[in-house]
């Protein structure tokens, strides 16, 4: 009984499974051996299946006994054996035995049809009808086999074909010999012909082989080896003598060689013909050639002859220039719409500030920006935890709402959100003290030109612009500006209090952020911390970033608006490998092919930014240089060779954006310049400090 039809996974057969006791087995494959697994399909529950529209094997030729289930046996039939291309399995070979007499001969089976259904085989036809032969008497003594040595009468089956097999095997092992013999003289007449016509000379001997280790061979006559194009043989192959005396060799007689075609192994004419080169001697020891075309130990193959001309070296191909980094799709994004779309409910209880805008970006597919140069004058960090609990609100009020306690606001631009300090309308007026740095009127009107130089020059004058004045009575500045620049005044007045030594006005902020020291400088230990990652397949920017700062232990923002610029959003994939690469360099390597830059904000964030904004953002430092200054008490000396070292075109006498003034009571520098400009300026003045030394 036929139960179902499985298919082997290694030939394709179409296999039919006729026991029952046979499944859950591994058996063979009657067509390819291969192991297949008996599985019934799910529609089977001990039934037998659906009748096959072609018939199998087992329905053309009767079943045959029952196997045994083993890991050989089988115990089903292939149905399309026989329709595979592929050659059937070699059988063993029967032993080679004595045709029996006809009388004794078993009746020949019936050949199974090539194809199920097709017509039978030439074999299983009747064979055509032939006129008998006239009759011819022959003996039966001619018919009968010869008789064997032995006299006792005829010798076992297996006996008799043993002459034949000896036979076999003596005919096999003088065509192996003969083979052998065929494949040496191949190789080496291979070895002589080559040899002779190879330009190289015997490694380890100048170029002339020793007569006296060559083996004995017999010139034959033959035309002297036609040398390359362009090539004039100096020196006549000399053919080694042999022991017959009756054998004279005569020596060719140097040609006159002449510019040929292309020889048969280049019919097509490509390969060029090469200067003409001194050919060296040739020798005719066959070991000597084959250690010319491989190479002895003698020989260098990097070595060229003094006198010949350097080898003509192909044109290197023209590559292509390397292709931008594909940009995602850009977002079509209805800000307004997406800021009023509803939320049933939200609470947060501690997710730092830069996640949680992250989840709110994810959220309403906008992409936030966090600026953080200022965040320090909002008492927060990246890290600031943000507690916000609402229900039945929008996205953009439940956004406004949570970062509203750090003062801090979203701002609509564009197609995105930047987060920064809240701006009230109209502009406000601080007052920053500054006793401790101006004695004077005079004094104060010094320091106010110099924030004027320094912090935002073009801001200060046309319409709209901002304002510092002067107030000699309460020795101080009142600046009427945006949040952003007064931050900026109020800065540079408390690192200039901290240049001179003087008492900070600001004592509710980070006193780390009034240090003198660069930002390049204070994020220089998290730049070099090494790190390892294998982002080998596109991933997520943003995927990447996270894992890098986990990695380093700082925080690494993205500009989104300033990328967008050049083509980049949220949905951009990079890729980054990385083996205790510090994370400068790997942050390089991740961001150069995408056209991005990183600049540091302080010694844990960083952010990234388009190379345009990093190469025109400013940025003020100071920078100590009182060991400067020996024979220099104004400094003019030094910034001058400064300005000189960083170019012109960076500051504003240059037509730049760039300023550079020193501090007479500190003896500090202070300057505002691009981070990249800052780092250049910071290793000047290391390397100056170190030649003074």
């Amino acid at each position: 009984m036929d139960l179902f039809a499985i298919t082997c996974t290694t030939c394709k057969s179409r296999l039919k499974v006729r026991e029952e006791g046979a499944i859950g087995h591994i058996l063979a494959c009657p067509k390819c051996g291969g192991m297949v697994m008996v599985k019934p399909p799910p529609s089977w529950s001990g039934g037998t299946e659906a009748k096959l529209d072609e018939p199998t094997i087992s329905e053309v030729i009767a079943p045959g006994p029952k196997v045994n289930l083993t890991v050989g046996a089988s115990a089903f039939e292939a149905v399309e054996d026989l329709l595979s291309d592929a050659p059937p399995r070699m059988q063993t070979p029967a032993p080679f035995a004595a045709p029996l007499p006809a009388a004794l001969a078993p009746a020949a089976a019936p050949p199974k049809p090539r194809f199920v259904g097709g017509p039978p085989t030439a074999a299983a036809l009747p064979p055509p009808k032939v006129p008998p032969l006239p009759a011819t008497k022959v003996s039966e003594a001619a018919l009968a086999p010869p008789p064997p040595a032995e006299a006792n009468g005829a010798l076992p089956q297996a006996a008799a074909a043993r002459p034949q097999q000896t036979r076999y095997w003596m005919l096999m092992a003088g065509s192996v010999a003969l083979g052998i013999v065929l494949a040496f003289g191949a190789v080496s007449g291979a070895m002589f012909f080559f040899g002779k016509n190879a330009p190289l000379a015997a490694a380890g001997n100048g170029g002339n082989s020793d007569p006296r280790s060559a083996p004995v061979t017999t010139p034959v006559s033959s035309p002297a080896p036609i040398p390359p194009a362009g090539k004039t043989p100096d020196v006549t192959p000399t053919p080694i003598e042999t022991p017959a005396p009756t054998v004279t060799p005569t020596p060719p007689t140097p040609e006159v060689t002449t510019p040929t075609p292309p020889t048969e192994t280049d019919p097509a004419g490509i390969v060029k013909p090469t200067p003409a080169a001194a050919a060296p001697s040739v020798s005719n020891d066959p070991l000597a050639k084959l250690e010319r075309l491989i190479g002895g130990a003698g020989e260098d193959p990097q070595a060229t002859s003094a006198s010949a001309p350097p080898p003509v070296v192909p044109p290197a191909d023209s590559a292509p220039a390397k292709a931008a980094l594909p940009r995602p799709p850009p977002r079509d994004i209805d800000v307004a719409r997406r800021l009023a779309d509803p939320l049933a409910g939200i609470e947060t209880a501690g997710t730092p500030l830069a996640d949680f805008l992250d989840r709110f970006a994810e959220l309403s597919t906008i992409p936030i920006t966090l600026d953080p140069d200022w965040l320090a004058f909002a008492l927060a960090t990246p890290e600031t935890p943000i507690a916000y609990r609402a229900a039945s609100t929008t996205v953009g009020e439940a956004l406004t709402k949570a970062l509203a306690p750090l003062r801090l606001a979203p701002v609509v631009s564009g197609d995105q959100i930047v987060v920064g300090l809240s701006q009230p309308q109209p502009l406000v007026t601080i007052q920053v003290k500054a006793k401790e740095l101006a004695a004077s009127e005079e004094d104060l009107a010094e320091l106010a030109e110099l924030l004027k130089a320094l912090i935002e020059p073009s801001s200060w004058t046309g319409e709209n612009a901002g304002t510092i004045s002067v107030d000699a009575a309460a020795s101080a500045l009142n600046v009427t500006h945006l949040k952003i620049v007064q931050a900026q005044v109020l800065l540079v007045c408390e690192k200039l209090r901290t240049a001179r030594q003087k008492k900070h006005e600001l004592l509710q902020l980070d006193q780390a952020l009034f240090q003198l020291d660069s930002r390049s400088a204070r994020a220089a230990g998290k730049l070099a911390a090494p790190v390892s990652l294998n982002f080998s397949q596109p991933t997520r920017l943003t995927a990447v970033l996270d894992r890098l700062g986990e990695s380093a232990g700082v925080r690494i923002l993205v500009d989104w608006q300033g990328i967008a610029a050049a083509g980049w959003n949220p949905d951009a994939d990079a890729t980054l490998v990385a083996d205790k690469q510090p994370l400068g360099e790997a942050l390089h390597a991740l961001l150069e092919p995408m056209e991005l830059a990183w600049r540091a904000i302080d010694g844990r964030t960083l952010q990234v930014v388009t190379a345009a904004k990093l190469a025109e953002r400013c940025e003020i430092e100071f920078y100590p240089a009182a060991d400067l200054l020996a024979g220099d008490p104004t400094g003019e000396a030094l910034q001058t060779r400064l300005r000189d070292s960083l170019g012109a075109a960076a500051f504003q006498s240059g037509g730049g954006s760039g300023e550079l003034r020193l501090d007479r009571l500190s003896k500090c520098l202070i300057v505002s310049l691009p981070q990249l400009k800052q780092r250049e300026l910071e290793a000047l003045l290391a390397r100056w400090r170190a030649e003074t030394r």
